[in-house]
């Protein structure tokens, strides 16, 4: 059996200058869009277990860093 892929959902989010600094460089290394490297930043920290989805920001800022 074939599974159908979950299509993407888009956001609008406000970064800071030096987030899109960052990103900025960081999807010109790696030849990616800026949107695709945020989204693939997210997803490796999703995997490693750095959000938990029922604490606060400033207990998940603890957790990733």
């Amino acid at each position: 059996m074939t599974s159908t892929p979950t299509p993407n959902i888009r956001l609008t989010i406000s970064i800071t200058p030096e987030v899109h600094e960052t990103f900025k460089r960081f999807s010109a290394a790696a030849g990616m869009s800026m949107g695709r490297a945020i989204g693939e930043t997210m997803i490796v920290v999703l995997a490693a277990g750095g959000i938990v989805p029922d604490a606060t920001w400033e207990e998940n800022w603890r957790i990733i860093q």
